[in-house]
């Protein structure tokens, strides 16, 4: 199956909402989401969630910025200058080579769509990386980059994804590589693909991954 030129797909980045010529898709996080296996951010003030928000978004446009080649730095808000260090570090120190940046991916045949945040090629292999500013990474993270690399080699068989990282940056101008290794990573996002037919198996993800249901 060709893949499908990304000039179609609209994207609402606010409601984070793919579609194609009028149908609407599922993105990658929804559909964690919806199965219950998305990281629980019920405790968390709505002020502070807000702006941890408001500061990722940020951060992450400047990385894209970056990897495009279009940055200038002092264009960047102090408030995120440490991250925005952080990931030019990474670069400098894993000599990556970027492949696709930001490149928004949709499949008719597994009805769902999604933008990897970077996928390149890292110590000779492709990888997918997921950039975050989260202080914590849960162990479902990787549930994330496992929906995307399903995704991209459902239209682009020939292109194997080797490995998959989620990329956490701090303020202090370090960052963390974190692999995502486990084979239950795609199994998992299999199962929420067809929830309705493995409502069962999903639940046992959330032990898996040490999500709670909601019940008490």
């Amino acid at each position: 199956m060709n893949p499908i030129d990304q000039n179609e797909i609209v994207f609402e980045q606010e409601a984070h909402r793919y579609s194609l010529r009028g149908v609407q898709y599922p993105s990658v996080s929804q559909i964690i989401r919806d199965a219950g296996l998305g990281q629980d951010f019920s405790m968390v003030p709505p002020l502070v969630m807000e702006e941890a928000q408001r500061r990722g978004r940020k951060v992450h446009l400047a990385c894209q910025y970056y990897d495009e080649g279009i940055l200038d730095i002092n264009t960047v808000d102090d408030t995120i200058k440490g991250f925005v260090f952080a990931y030019i570090r990474f670069r400098e120190d894993c000599k990556i080579k970027p492949i696709d940046i930001e490149k928004p991916l949709l499949c008719n045949r597994l009805k769902y769509a999604g933008t990897p945040d970077l996928v390149c090629w890292i110590s000779g292999k492709r990888a997918i990386i997921d950039r975050k500013t989260a202080q914590t990474m849960s162990p479902s993270m990787g549930l994330q980059t496992a929906g995307y690399k399903i995704l991209r080699e459902s239209l682009f068989p020939k292109e194997f994804m080797a490995e998959r990282y989620g990329l956490r940056l701090q303020s202090n101008e370090k960052y963390k590589l974190f692999p995502h290794d486990r084979t239950e990573d795609l199994l998992a996002f299999r199962d929420c693909l067809e929830l309705s037919k493995s409502k069962t198996r999903v639940d046992e993800w959330r032990g898996f991954y040490g999500i709670s249901d909601g019940k008490k």
